[in-house]
């Protein structure tokens, strides 16, 4: 796979703020980190903060090291809530569909609140983990690398209700320098009305992406919640800042 593929892939993991993973690994030594701040409508009156860190490092033998932080401030109530966390992916192709990359991600985080937030999202509080899984592949359109992906994710949170999400994204360079994408999420937390974290939500999001040079990046996204049952009706824009690196040539 070559490092321009890889590069499209990265782009998944804008997705719904909370980072995630895609299907393609780093290459050994290689790795980027991303980092956003953003800012959510609700309708009908509030917003909340948004904070969100995410990082990959690859290790070799299709494996790569994933870390993740998000945290949220209600503007209404000051609460503040976060989680942080980190896992392993491992990255594989089958004869069958030679086309396709698979991927297996194992993952731990820890969750923590200083008030009671209106999102379920960030219901629980202690530590959690969950695995995901993911199909992708690169294409050429129109003479521009491409891409999409298909991941699915299974999340414990201590005192909620598990999360089981769905995600679909998808990429295109335009230039070297320029790439745009959008992607679908749905993420479902299935419990009984009064359970704290019981919820379902479902996003579409779309973003550019601008390569600085070698070294940096910068984007621009905007999610929006299509339909949700115990969740917000929001409208979120971030921008965010990559920042990748790779071992120096000697």
């Amino acid at each position: 796979m070559t490092a321009a593929l890889v590069c499209l892939a990265v782009a998944a993991s804008v997705l719904t703020g909370t980072a995630a993973a895609g299907a393609w690994p780093q290459e050994a030594g290689h790795g980027f980190a991303l980092n956003q701040v953003g800012y959510a409508f609700q309708t009908g009156g509030g917003a909340r903060a948004l904070f969100d860190g995410y990082g990959e490092a690859g290790l070799g033998d299709g494996l790569t090291a994933v870390f993740a932080f998000d945290a949220d401030l209600d503007r209404t109530s000051a609460d503040y809530v976060w989680r942080a966390g980190g896992g392993l992916r491992f990255s594989f192709a089958l004869d069958e569909v030679p086309d396709w990359l698979l991927a297996v991600e194992g993952s731990f985080r820890y969750q923590g609140r200083e008030g009671v937030v209106p999102d379920p999202v960030f219901a629980g509080n202690g530590w959690g983990g969950g695995i995901r899984v993911d199909a992708g592949r690169a294409f050429d359109i129109f003479d521009c690398h491409a891409f999409i992906d298909l991941g699915a994710t299974y999340m414990y949170r201590p005192m909620a209700p598990a999360e089981r999400r769905v995600e679909l994204t998808a990429g295109l360079d335009l230039s070297e320098n320029w790439q745009v994408g959008a992607g679908f999420a749905s993420t479902f937390a299935p419990g009984a009305f009064y359970e704290p974290g019981a919820y379902e939500k479902h996003e579409a999001q779309a973003w550019v992406r601008w390569r600085l040079d070698a070294d940096y990046a910068l984007s621009v996204s905007i999610t929006q919640t299509i339909a949700a049952d115990r969740a917000p009706q929001e409208t979120a824009l971030r921008l965010a800042l990559w920042s990748f690196f790779a071992p120096e040539i000697e």
